[in-house]
């Protein structure tokens, strides 16, 4: 859409709200909620941290298909460990997912069946168009490539019904691995009137406690009774709902007093590391631990109270004790002679974030991130199009690439490039055209 063109849609729709005699079209009243939501401040933090997930998952697949560490064996295990969370990446997607849906689809009067299928259609018009693009370019590659595949992963993700967990309907289709996350937030987004309606009856407090006894229910069927796609979904709902709680604070500006948030994200901190076998206890504290990290830009500065600095040091100490011990278990943990050395950071850790000032850490972290914020315009295509992009360029450059380390690493910045670039037209050029015949499509 041209500038023009923009604002003559802008001033049409201005002119629409100071005549009563005029009945604005349906495709108009679309037009105007769209216009509206974009009014809301972008929150450069939140595409920050989209674009450091998106990016991480996806160098972390780069490392997973390439295996650049072939040609230096002695670095595998420290480049496999660095770039291997990237199932932690995704609860973290979850989360700013959470946030960004309730902030900006909190107004919509969900007790309305127009504003229901409006909030569907929208919700449909940003996803599902490039995520069926990329599943045909899935089978472009699948085709090119020879991989095997069955028909039901094809068929089911078309539908947004794969997962990679036990119990799942059907795995996604092998050339679009990462697309099983899509089907966990389809079924969050077709929860949120349910949970806005909750959360302004019974209030934020309440809507926690719910969100999370359902998922520890959900939980407990997966891991006793009968494991299965929709209990796999909701035990970790909460996690979503915890970036819904979160943006409810930033839209009502609460600034609230949080003594033991350091100790606390140390805890969470260690546990993630620590329980790599214990895969829900662990996605449960890599979820707390970033739900910290957020709450933390509305917390205020603390104040030099002894008490709450021993006690911020004395969890810290107590998770790092107890982890250690769970290292002695080959049960819980993998990795035990590194975990030792972390559990020791851990500790050390503790005792000295006390005298970190938070608005010092929040600065950091701004910093950290402030690299990623364009990224995150892109970070939907990025996670949906990486996949069978890397497995083409794999396939092709595989009898040349595995030979020597330049050329490998001249083959992956030019994958990288063509992720890049084909995000950026997918998001940037070609959704919008999408949006407007949508709209048009919606309004008949």
């Amino acid at each position: 859409m041209t500038r023009a063109l923009f604002m003559t849609i802008i001033t049409q729709e201005k002119d629409s709200l100071h005549r009563s005699d005029v009945t604005v079209p349906a495709i108009g009243k679309i037009r105007s909620m769209d216009l509206l939501a974009k009014t809301k401040k972008k929150i450069l933090a939140i595409e920050a941290i989209r674009g450091f997930a998106a990016i991480y998952v996806m160098f972390g697949h780069v490392i997973q298909l390439y295996q650049p560490y072939s040609f230096f064996p002695e670095y595998r295990f420290a480049v496999k460990t660095l770039f291997g969370y990237g199932n932690e990446a995704v609860i973290l997607f979850f989360i700013v997912s959470g946030f960004s849906i309730h902030y900006s689809s909190s107004s919509i009067a969900f007790s309305q069946k127009e504003s229901i299928k409006k909030y569907v259609f929208k919700r449909f018009r940003r996803i599902y168009p490039l995520y069926l693009l990329s599943l045909i370019i899935s089978l472009v590659v699948l085709w090119i490539t020879h991989m095997p595949f069955g028909i039901n992963s094809i068929i089911l993700s078309f539908a947004l019904l794969t997962d990679v967990s036990d119990g799942a309907f059907a795995s996604p289709i092998s050339t679009n691995f990462p697309i099983w996350s899509l089907s966990y937030e389809a079924v969050y987004y077709l929860l949120y009137p349910v949970l806005l309606i909750v959360f302004r009856k019974t209030g934020i407090r309440n809507m926690i406690i719910y969100s999370v006894i359902i998922s520890l229910v959900a939980g407990g069927i997966s891991l006793s009774v009968y494991r299965n796609h929709f209990s796999n979904i909701i035990q970790l709902y909460w996690v979503w709902v915890a970036g819904a709680v979160i943006a409810d604070f930033k839209m009502n500006g609460e600034n609230f007093k949080f003594s033991y948030l350091k100790g606390l994200v140390m805890l969470c901190f260690a546990f993630m590391v620590t329980v790599e076998k214990w895969h829900l206890f662990r996605d449960w504290s890599c979820a707390l631990f970033f739900s910290l990290l957020m709450f933390s830009f509305f917390v205020q500065e603390e104040t030099n109270n002894i008490s709450q600095k021993v006690g911020n040091v004395a969890i810290g100490l107590f998770a790092a004790a107890v982890c250690y011990c769970l290292t002695f278990s080959p049960s819980v943990v993998i990795h035990f002679h590194l975990l030792r050395y972390i559990l020791i950071l851990i500790s050390v850790f503790s005792i000295l974030i006390v005298f970190i000032p938070i608005e010092l850490f929040r600065r950091c972290m701004r910093m950290i991130l402030k690299p990623f914020t364009k990224a995150g315009t892109i970070s939907y295509a990025i996670y949906i199009f990486h996949w069978p992009l890397i497995i083409l360029t794999t396939y092709i450059f595989k009898d040349v690439m595995n030979k020597n380390l330049p050329l490998m690493l001249l083959v992956i910045g030019m994958n990288l490039m063509t992720v890049f670039l084909m995000s950026w037209y997918a998001e940037l050029k070609l959704q919008p055209r999408i949006v407007d015949y949508l709209n048009g499509w919606f309004a008949r």
